[in-house]
């Protein structure tokens, strides 16, 4: 990281691209260290339609960047038009609800093990700072009905998988 350091402001700029998509995942966690969410969700992409492969493991905090740059956080949030901030959440949710898909069926025969880390993953979803903006019912409030219904249906469906983690049912 601290030899991308120095390259981030040319690399920001156009000049370059990462060479692979495992150096693009080293980008995307810089930009996401130096509170860059929309940087951050684009070397996210390219990382991940690059090498497929890398999705699993980098999509949670992919959607942490997108659903930031989303609500207008970060240093890069002046530079990301509302259209593109509405996209930036879909992207969020997609990401998510991918996730959550894979938790579920790591439950359906899970053994303890399998329930505790689905715990523990949740449990990180409903307090992470960086999902505020599409969790937290005050900031919801401000988001298109259809895109806010969309967006609770996910908490509810996040808190049913919690308690069935929880209760191993």
């Amino acid at each position: 990281m601290i030899q991308l350091v120095g390259r981030l402001p040319a690399v920001l700029r156009g000049e370059g691209q990462p060479p692979s998509a495992a150096e693009g995942i080293e980008w995307a966690e810089l930009c996401r260290y130096k509170r860059l969410p929309a940087h951050s969700v684009r070397f996210y992409t390219q990382a991940f339609d690059a090498d497929a492969r890398l999705v699993t493991s980098h999509r949670y905090r992919a959607a942490c960047s997108a659903a930031l740059a989303g609500c207008g956080e970060g240093e890069d949030a002046a530079t990301v038009p509302d259209k593109a901030r509405a996209s930036l959440r879909q992207q969020a949710l997609e990401w998510l609800r991918a996730d959550l898909a894979v938790g579920a069926r790591r439950l359906e025969g899970g053994t303890p093990q399998d329930r505790a880390e689905a715990r523990s993953a949740l449990y990180i979803w409903r307090n992470d700072p960086a999902l505020a903006g599409v969790r937290d019912p005050g900031r919801l409030a401000a988001l298109p009905p259809g895109e806010r219904a969309e967006w609770q249906q996910l908490w509810a469906e996040v808190a049913a998988l919690a308690a069935k983690a929880r209760d191993g049912k």
